[in-house]
């Protein structure tokens, strides 16, 4: 669990602290895709040193096999797993009177869910370069392939979702700037 306290969004030490309480005893198992650094990621720009990945992996995991769950109208919640920008866009859309947010559901990339054979692997540079954790599992039988591309103190700053062809089918800051734009009801 030493890992885990070593990063979070925004320092959330509370967050954190609920996170380890989650996953105690949860006997969590990484699989790295790509080679293993040689050294510790270098500071590029404003980016800090990318979270370890054992935390990375746990931090994820414990969306699909805890009862955490991200309030996206709450400040204090966003904040403690979304990067800021993307943070002050799901506040600004899921606080909006009537809102439904995008429309469904961005962590199981549907409006229900029934998920099986769940994967996870940490990505050293993901799409965007940056550290990623990979999530594939089906969902009422479909495969579902998310990638949560991870921000400074290894915040979410990103989630792609990938066709079996390995094109993007969308991705959640496009599509939370999308439903920014709408009115709404």
């Amino acid at each position: 669990m030493a890992t885990i306290s070593a990063w979070g969004c925004h320092s959330s030490r509370l967050g954190l602290f609920a996170l380890a309480i989650a996953l105690a005893g949860t006997g969590i198992a990484v699989a790295r895709e790509g080679p293993a650094p040689a050294a510790p990621l270098p500071i590029i720009g404003h980016h800090q040193p990318g979270p370890d990945a054992t935390a990375a992996v746990a931090r994820i995991r414990s969306l699909y096999e805890t009862d955490m769950v991200i309030d996206e109208a709450d400040p204090a919640s966003a904040n403690a797993w979304f990067s800021p920008g993307l943070a002050a866009d799901m506040i600004r859309l899921y606080s909006r009177p009537g809102s439904y947010g995008i429309g469904f559901g961005y962590l199981v990339d549907g409006q229900d869910s029934e998920l099986s054979a769940i994967t996870y692997a940490f990505q050293n540079a993901g799409t965007d370069g940056h550290p990623a954790v990979r999530v594939r599992f089906t969902n009422f039988g479909e495969p579902i392939d998310l990638e949560f591309m991870l921000g400074d103190g290894g915040c979410i700053a990103n989630i792609r979702s990938r066709a079996p062809d390995g094109t993007e089918k969308w991705n959640l800051h496009d599509t939370v700037i999308d439903a920014l734009r709408d009115p709404g009801p």
